[in-house]
Formats: structure tokens, C-alpha cells, sequence
């Protein structure tokens, strides 16, 4: 029988325990995202080995950057080229223009990256934003847990060691809040003169 009852909570302690997750609701995008999968592990994508940072392959290869404003009228530029036809350019401009062989190819490749960058931007921006509930949510149920334990360690000193890794998280939280507003108090922009 004592195994029966082990999980039952006291009823002084009930009222500490943090209500469950609701359902999902459409008009509750926090409640959806709680119960979204998790994008990538359904799609099944797999990271592929790290590729050096921008900044490392422009310094080693000399890459000529084109600003983000620039695509569009880039995209322009070059259908106006295919239009043409290397025919057409090559008696235009003559053989200064060589390295207009594999422009299709190129506009097609300058195009799926695009639309697969617009893609991974938007992953990213739904995978963070679901991150933000998850954090949360455990901020949440950390902070039902250290109450409880602020609470009931009065009674029961043995808590705060069971429980010292919610209580550092908790505690490290409540020390940069702090900080961040005393920051802000010393740093109040001042008005123009």
C-alpha cells in the first residue's frame, strides 16, 4: 500500500504544482508553438560540415560583395543579358565578355538560393521564436519549483541541496535582471542641448 500512495501529494503542497500546458488554440500563437514539432527533426535535415565564416572565404578568395539592396536589380541585369544571348553580346562587346558562359546556370543558381535563404530565414525566425516559449515556459516552472523550495525549506533544510540547481538558474536570473536595471538607471540618455 505505501507504494500506492507515494505520489500523492500533500494537499498543502498541491497548490504549488504548475498548472498544465493548455491546448493548443489558433488564436494563441505561444500555445501553438508548445505543441508545433520541432521543424528540423521532422524534416529530417542534417547539418552539413562547417563552411568558413563570410568574413575567412571573402580574404581568401577575393570575393567581390554585392549588397543586399543590389539583388534585385543583379537579377534584372542578367536576364537582360540571357535576353541578349552570348551571340549577341559577343558582337556587342566582343571577347571581353567570355566569362558569360554559364550565365543561365548562374541565374538559376542566384535564384533557388535565394528562395532557400528566404526559407532558412524564416525556419530560424519560427525556430527562435518557439525557443522564446520554451524558455518561458521553463522559466516558469523553475520559478513554481523555487518558491516551493523558498517556502518548504523553512521546514525542511535538506530541500535547498536537493533543488540547488533551480535555485543557481533562478538566482543567476534575478542577479543580471538586476544588473541590466541598475545599467539602465546609469545610462539614461541625456537630451540634447
Amino acid at each position: 500500500m505505501r507504494n500506492q500512495t507515494k505520489n500523492i501529494a500533500p494537499a498543502s503542497r498541491q497548490s504549488l504544482v504548475a498548472p498544465a500546458v493548455p491546448a493548443a488554440s489558433v488564436d494563441d500563437t505561444a500555445a501553438f508553438l508548445r505543441e508545433a514539432p520541432l521543424l528540423l527533426a521532422v524534416l529530417g535535415i542534417e547539418v552539413p560540415p562547417r563552411v568558413p565564416s563570410r568574413a575567412a572565404t571573402f580574404a581568401q578568395q577575393d570575393l567581390r560583395k554585392l549588397d543586399n539592396e543590389l539583388g534585385p536589380e543583379t537579377d534584372r541585369a542578367l536576364r537582360q543579358l540571357m535576353e541578349h544571348g552570348t551571340d549577341r553580346t559577343g558582337t556587342d562587346l566582343g571577347p571581353a565578355v567570355v566569362r558569360l558562359r554559364g550565365l543561365g546556370e548562374l541565374v538559376q543558381r542566384r535564384t533557388d538560393s535565394a528562395a532557400v535563404l528566404s526559407r532558412v530565414r524564416a525556419l530560424l525566425d519560427y525556430a527562435e521564436t518557439q525557443q522564446r516559449v520554451y524558455d518561458h515556459d521553463a522559466v516558469l516552472m523553475l520559478e513554481t519549483v523555487g518558491a516551493a523550495v523558498a517556502y518548504l525549506g523553512q521546514f525542511d533544510d535538506a530541500l535547498r541541496d536537493r533543488y540547488s540547481a533551480t535555485l543557481a538558474v533562478l538566482s543567476t536570473r534575478n542577479g543580471k535582471i538586476a544588473e541590466g536595471r541598475a545599467n539602465a538607471r546609469t545610462h539614461v540618455p541625456q537630451p540634447p542641448r
